[in-house]
């Protein structure tokens, strides 16, 4: 995942938040059943997103790491 393509996750996400802040409080918290569907896809597509920028971050970490280990294995 390159910088736009992560930059594009996280507005997305602030969008979606935003809406289903809107939902919470057009429903005063307690959401509407006609609007159950659409707060439950918000959320479960927000936590989706947000898996994909962790699941990136990791993968980065996890080769810097591998970077460091293999410097430290080949300098002895």
């Amino acid at each position: 995942m390159d910088k736009s393509m992560r930059e594009q996750h996280e507005q997305k996400i602030n969008y979606l938040i935003a809406k289903r802040q809107e939902i919470e409080d057009a429903s005063g918290f307690r959401i509407d059943p006609d609007l159950k569907l659409a707060y439950a896809w918000i959320s479960d597509e927000i936590k989706h997103l947000k898996q994909n920028i962790f699941e990136q971050d990791y993968l980065k970490y996890e080769q810097r790491l591998n970077d460091v280990l293999n410097i430290g294995r080949n300098s002895k």
